[in-house]
C-alpha cells in the first residue's frame, strides 16, 4: 500500500472471512473496501485524535504480543506488536525517545478462565505452539523447517520474566516510564503490574506488596510465589499520570467491545484471525480501517520497524524483515491465516516484503 497524506491506497488485495454476530460469510476484500473505511468520518476522528495526543506527549508505546485477541487503543498508543519484544536497543528505540512517546508499556497476555493462582498463566498460542514444538525435538532445525522459524523469537515459558528484564533496560536507555501489565484476553481485562522509573541515575521500581521480586530472576523463578494470588495487580494510586488516560480509555474500549460482542469469553478461548497484516504504521488498523476489524480477534498484526529521510524515503532494514518472516511463519502455518496485507509507506518496500514472505513458499506454492 502507498501513502499519500496519512492514507493508505491499497495496491492488492485477497479474501477474508467477517464476523458479523453469528454469521459468518467470505467477501472480497476489495481496494474500495479499504479505501472507505480509511477515509471514513470515523478513521478522521481516530487520527485527530490520535495526533492530538502526540502533540501533547501522551502517546503510551504498547510492546505487546502479536496475539488477535488483544485489542489496541486506537488514540492513546503506538501498537508494537511482535511475538517476542524486541530488545530495548532495537529500531524502536527512536521511537520510544520521541517527545509524542509519554510513557511505555510492557504488556503480556493470558487466558483468565484456563489460568489458576499459583501457576505460570496460559493461553499464549505462540508460546504454547512453541514449546510443543521444543517438545517434539522440531525446533532444534529453525534454518531447515519454516513451521519452527518462530520459535527463537520466544525468549522465556513465561512473558512476565521477558517483560521485567526489557522494561528494567528501556527504562535506563530511554528515560522514560515503563509500565508492566497484563492482558486477560479471554475476559478482555487490563491488569498493571509493575512500574519502573528513573530517577536521576537509579531506577525506582513500583511493586504490589504481593508480588515478590526475587521470585522473578533468573535462576529463583518461582512461578507458585509470583502467582500465588493469580497477576499480581499494582495499586491504581501508585500508577504514574502519564499512564492514566490510556489505562481509562483502553478500559473504556474493552467495556464497550464486551458489550458489543456478547460471545467474547467463548470466541478468545482461541485464535482465528482471518488477516496477517504486517505494517509499519504506529496507528494501530482498527483506528485506521473503522468497521474491517473491529472484532477482537480479527487480525494478527505483526510491526516491522525502519527508517525514513527525505532522501532517500522510507527503508526496512533486511534484518527486520527476517524477523518479521520469523513471527509470519506462526500466523499462516499455525492459525492458517486466509489473507495478508503488507502496508507501508513506500509501495517497493510493501513489494519487496510480499516477495519475500511468498519466496518462503509459506504457502507450499
Amino acid at each position: 500500500m502507498l501513502v499519500r497524506e496519512a492514507k493508505y491506497i491499497p495496491i492488492d488485495a485477497r479474501t477474508f472471512r467477517v464476523e458479523n454476530g453469528e454469521e459468518s460469510h467470505l467477501p472480497t476484500l476489495t481496494a474500495d473496501m479499504l479505501y472507505e473505511a480509511n477515509t471514513s468520518p470515523a478513521a478522521e476522528k481516530n487520527l485527530q485524535e490520535f495526533y492530538e495526543n502526540w502533540r501533547n506527549g501522551k502517546i503510551v508505546l504498547l510492546r505487546r504480543c502479536s496475539d488477535s485477541r488483544i485489542p489496541v487503543s486506537t488514540t492513546t498508543a503506538v501498537d508494537n506488536a511482535s511475538m517476542g519484544a524486541e530488545g530495548p536497543k532495537s529500531p524502536y528505540t527512536g521511537l520510544m525517545l520521541d517527545a509524542g512517546i509519554g510513557a511505555i508499556a510492557n504488556v503480556t497476555h493470558f487466558d483468565g478462565i484456563l489460568s489458576k493462582p499459583g501457576e505460570r498463566p496460559v493461553g499464549c498460542g505462540a508460546l504454547d505452539a512453541a514449546e510443543s514444538l521444543k517438545m517434539h525435538g522440531l525446533s532444534d532445525s529453525l534454518e531447515d523447517d519454516h513451521s519452527g522459524l518462530f520459535v527463537s523469537e520466544i525468549k522465556s515459558s513465561d512473558q512476565s520474566t521477558d517483560a521485567f528484564s526489557n522494561a528494567d533496560a528501556i527504562a535506563k536507555h530511554v528515560g522514560k516510564p515503563v509500565l508492566i501489565g497484563a492482558i486477560d484476553h479471554r475476559r478482555l481485562e487490563l491488569i498493571p503490574v509493575a512500574v519502573i522509573e528513573k530517577k536521576g541515575n537509579s531506577l525506582s521500581l513500583i511493586l504490589p506488596e504481593s508480588l515478590p521480586i526475587g521470585s522473578m530472576l533468573q535462576g529463583r523463578y518461582d512461578a507458585a510465589k509470583i502467582y500465588k494470588n493469580g497477576i499480581p495487580r499494582l495499586d491504581e494510586g501508585q500508577i504514574p499520570e502519564e499512564f492514566i488516560e490510556w489505562l481509562e480509555d483502553t478500559r473504556r474500549d474493552y467495556a464497550e467491545l464486551r458489550r458489543t460482542y456478547s460471545d467474547l469469553l467463548e470466541t478468545q478461548a482461541s485464535q482465528n484471525p482471518h488477516t496477517l497484516f504486517v505494517t509499519t504504521e504506529k496507528i494501530t488498523p482498527r483506528g485506521r480501517y473503522p468497521g474491517l476489524f473491529d472484532r477482537p480477534g480479527s487480525i494478527f498484526v505483526v510491526h516491522v520497524s525502519g527508517t525514513k529521510d527525505l532522501e532517500s524515503g522510507l527503508k526496512i532494514p533486511d534484518a527486520s524483515i527476517k524477523t518479521a518472516l520469523r513471527q509470519n511463519h506462526y500466523a499462516t502455518d499455525h492459525l492458517k491465516i486466509e489473507s495478508v496485507i503488507f502496508e507501508t509507506a513506500d509501495i517497493a518496500e510493501s513489494r519487496r516484503m510480499a516477495d519475500a514472505f511468498c519466496n518462503r513458499r509459506i504457502f507450499g506454492n
